[in-house]
């Protein structure tokens, strides 16, 4: 397994973040994934890992899923367990149904795969996943955002280490804040701002070029 010094870790602007505005969050950060796993994921996918995916998980699998807290975008951040019982889940899918719409260098053919590997969970509608199967133009290892719900889908960044840098930015300029409801029940929960509600992905700033995709 890969893995990297604390100076070249994926997530040390990020996590600095967290630590003033939410460090509930930041204790929910599980410790490294295992070789196994990383194998056990292999041999779904068929094809082996982007070095940004082995270096963020290498570092960090996921937040405790016993804990109340959310991550990038404000979506769950999976543990490996969970990406490989859906990647698991969706390889034994017969795709009948094609994407409506998806930006350039997403294949459009289907909507749930075992190359679409889900590493961030809305809990409803959508999910964040690294794609080892693109389209001409595409990266392998882009991060997209699959809504199953339009059976549209999205590209959010080219690596996981751009997405890890853009969600740093966005932490550090103040597009996420704590949610009060949950912050008077004692919980960390980050909300978005609204360019860059990503689960109303048709409503916002960054992706209006595709509000008619749906």
């Amino acid at each position: 397994m890969l893995r990297k010094s604390v100076e070249d870790s994926v997530l040390n602007r990020a996590k600095e973040c967290l630590a003033k505005l939410a460090p509930q969050i930041l204790g929910a950060l599980q410790g490294p994934a295992s070789q196994e796993k990383f194998d056990q994921l292999v041999e779904i996918t068929g094809t082996p890992l982007p070095e940004g995916f082995l270096r963020l998980y290498g570092e960090h699998n996921g937040t405790d899923p016993n804990q109340v807290v959310n991550f990038f975008y404000g979506y769950t951040f999976l543990g490996l367990d969970e990406c490989i019982r859906q990647s698991a889940d969706y390889a034994n899918i017969e795709n009948s149904t094609a994407l409506k719409n998806a930006d350039s260098g997403i294949k459009t053919n289907y909507v749930f795969g075992a190359c679409r590997v889900p590493i961030g969970d809305d809990k409803g509608t959508s999910l964040i996943c690294v794609d080892l199967d693109p389209a001409p133009g595409g990266t392998f290892g882009q991060v997209i955002l699959l809504d199953y719900d339009s059976n549209v889908a999205l590209a959010l960044a080219d690596s996981i280490e751009k997405f890890i840098e853009d969600f740093s930015n966005d932490l550090a300029n103040g597009r996420y804040t704590l949610n009060q409801e949950a912050l008077e029940a004692g919980e960390h929960w980050l909300e978005t701002d609204a360019e860059i509600d990503l689960s109303n992905w048709y409503g916002t700033q960054r992706w209006a070029y595709a509000k008619n995709w749906i």
